[in-house]
């Protein structure tokens, strides 16, 4: 009777007989066999990407402005008459 784990051991040793076998060759590792794929779209520099993020923030910054001087400027006018 055999196991799942006999059957993976005799593949395993199978395999590293084979391995053992074979040479080793140095120029095999100088070259690369699955080259680095380019990126689809450039990348941005970093300096254009932290330019972007300040110019992004100082127009949020500016609506915020904006909408707060509009909120002070719709409230109502309390007037006061003080007798004296």
């Amino acid at each position: 009777m055999t196991t799942a784990q006999d059957d993976g051991e005799a593949d395993l040793a199978r395999w590293l007989e084979e391995v053992g076998r074979r040479k080793f060759s140095p120029t095999s590792l100088e070259e690369d066999p699955l080259p680095t794929p380019q990126p689809a779209r450039p990348r941005i520099p970093r300096p254009a990407l932290s330019f972007l993020l300040v110019v992004a923030a100082l127009t949020y910054l500016f609506y915020y402005f904006t909408d707060v001087q509009l909120h002070i400027i719709l409230l109502p006018a309390l007037v006061v008459f003080v007798a004296g």
